[in-house]
């Protein structure tokens, strides 16, 4: 995996944040999406409200996506085209 050595753009971090939110329809819930991407529950909340996505975040998210690689999670293409990332249907 590319390292992530820069700070992440506004435009990156939202498609972060809509990965997260994609992760939590594929895993049924906020506590599911914490403890496969290992973060407590109120920062993932943080993050979701708009803090800053750290570098590390990113790593966790791409590595519980697993078969997404990360250019593509930074560039938005999660969820997939005519994927609606509120309920995973297509």
């Amino acid at each position: 995996m590319r390292a992530i050595c820069h700070d992440l753009t506004a435009e990156e971090q939202a498609n972060v944040r809509r990965a997260i939110r994609f992760l939590r329809v594929q895993l049924g819930s906020w506590t599911m999406v914490s403890k496969v991407i290992r973060m407590k529950e109120r920062t993932l909340r943080r993050i979701r409200a708009g803090h800053t996505v750290q570098p590390y975040v990113v790593r966790r998210v791409v590595a519980a996506l697993d078969s997404v690689p990360l250019s593509d999670l930074l560039a938005g293409e999660l969820p997939p085209p005519r994927v609606c990332p509120y309920c995973g249907h297509g």
